[in-house]
């Protein structure tokens, strides 16, 4: 399947005291680089947020900055030529979103659902639907109501725990991560 991926990168990491996730490391390795590794495999890849990317990954930013996932994945999809069916978008603050990737994948599309929780930053989504769900003003709206729109997607059960995110200190020791 041909598929492009829009990386979420630019949030203002509040529980973390501003520390940027993305630049978060586990092992050695930033947040950022782990969700880009895990999406090698996408026609273009862009990154939205105020980071450095590696050479062949498109970046970018959301207008209005920190206007929220809805208005960076508009960004993403604006700096995206058109041509692959499927879009991802992912945060990249999920340690272990190979596995979910994989399962969207061979699932054709949907939603990760990780132990009855949709989750809505890890979806692998038909781009033209996306694309028109996104359209309009963007600043402020909430995931959950741009899927709505894009209804029926499938909801695809991933290995538990495999979206868990890094949201505050508590969450990145559970991973051994840090600044």
């Amino acid at each position: 399947m041909e598929f492009d991926a829009v990386v979420l990168a630019g949030g203002r990491s509040a529980r973390l005291g501003g520390t940027a996730k993305a630049l978060l490391e586990i092992a050695g390795r930033s947040l950022l680089d782990l969700t880009l590794d895990a999406v090698t495999d996408a026609r273009r890849t862009v990154v939205v947020g105020d980071v450095t990317v590696r050479p062949g990954v498109l970046l970018t930013r959301e207008n209005p900055a920190f206007g929220g996932p809805v208005a960076a994945t508009a960004a993403g999809l604006a700096r995206l030529a058109p041509g692959a069916e499927h879009t991802l978008v992912l945060a990249c603050d999920m340690p272990l979103i190979a596995t979910v990737i994989t399962a969207l994948r061979e699932a054709g599309g949907g939603i990760a659902v990780d132990d009855g929780r949709e989750q809505y930053l890890a979806a692998l989504l038909p781009t033209a639907e996306l694309r028109a769900a996104t359209a309009g003003p963007v600043d402020g709206i909430a995931m959950r109501t741009v899927l709505a729109a894009i209804d029926p997607i499938a909801r695809v059960p991933v290995p538990t725990g495999s979206t868990r995110d890094i949201d505050t200190w508590t969450d990145a020791e559970l991973f051994g991560a840090h600044a």
